[in-house]
């Protein structure tokens, strides 16, 4: 049987090679893929291995983006023993920035309640300033912002400058830098200036955290 296989390989050269072409091509494809999916895990898991706490999202969504929560729940989670801070945050796409239209990489709105956010012990953003300052309750309603160290480069924008978001113009108070391209993303503001930016309904919000 073997004598057999190798001959009728043998008497066909050019298919037996387009064969063993195929196959090292699909192999090396499988291994490829294993590569990336593994590398992808290890990037989610720094990236949440960062955040610490919980977040809690509406049941079956990936993440923040497309979760949708009553807002009226903050204060039933608040009164759970045990949870010291409740932040409510609001997650959308940014479409437009300074009239470029985003698509890769992907940039998104970050509304969260500077006031409750103050009171966190340890922030991702916060602790990972580069330059300016985060958000402070004195920022509640206005147009200051704080934003990746990708993003300010890309658009050319330091402290004090300006970036007009869907139309909307923020001043940039602060640049983060985390290092993690799930995290370096985001443009940071108050929770009501999101909302009023993007018709975000005030009775939901994306995420608790």
């Amino acid at each position: 049987m073997f004598a057999f296989a190798l001959r009728n390989l043998l008497s066909r050269p050019l298919r037996s090679t387009l064969a063993t072409l195929g196959l090292a091509v699909a192999v090396a494809g499988m291994v490829g893929l294993f590569s990336v999916a593994d590398g992808l895990d290890r990037m989610v898991d720094d990236a949440f291995g960062r955040i610490p706490g919980l977040v809690v999202v509406q049941r079956g969504a990936p993440i923040p983006l497309f979760s949708r929560l009553p807002a009226a729940w903050e204060r039933e989670i608040a009164a759970i023993p045990g949870v010291r801070t409740v932040n409510a945050e609001v997650w959308a796409r940014v479409n437009e920035i300074d009239g470029k239209r985003i698509a890769a990489p992907p940039r998104f709105f970050f509304g969260t309640d500077v006031v409750t956010r103050s009171r966190l012990r340890r922030a991702v953003y916060r602790d990972a300033l580069v330059s300016g300052r985060f958000l402070t309750p004195a920022d509640r309603g206005t147009n200051h912002c704080v934003v990746s160290r990708s993003i300010a480069d890309e658009f050319g924008k330091g402290i004090g400058g300006t970036l007009v978001c869907n139309g909307h113009p923020l001043e940039i108070v602060g640049i983060y830098h985390t290092g993690s391209l799930l995290l370096d993303v985001a443009i940071i503001a108050d929770i009501t200036t999101v909302r009023r930016i993007t018709l975000f309904s005030p009775a939901h919000v994306s995420c608790f955290y």
